[in-house]
């Protein structure tokens, strides 16, 4: 989980965006590093549905304004979950 060498290669290519598919501690670590390396505020960052609430709140502010695609939350109050 050692990202620098992709960081340094986003940061010189300079994207519209970037698109990750990941889950877990590697995520939560990467959107950590994205910021550090101070891609945040710089190159938009979407990732896929799995930056589920756990994974988002590892990341803690990091993860502020990552845009994610999926119809699930941990946190969805549905009928099955009363």
């Amino acid at each position: 989980m050692e990202f620098q060498a992709l960081l340094t290669e986003i940061a010189n290519l300079k994207p519209d965006a970037v698109a990750c598919f990941f889950a877990g501690a590697g995520a939560a670590k990467f959107m950590r590093d994205y910021a550090a390396a101070g891609l945040k505020d710089k190159i938009p960052l979407w990732g896929s549905g799995f930056l589920t609430e756990g994974v988002l709140e590892a990341a803690g502010p990091a993860a502020e304004g990552v845009m994610t695609t999926m119809h699930y939350a941990d946190s969805l109050d549905t009928p099955r979950n009363n």
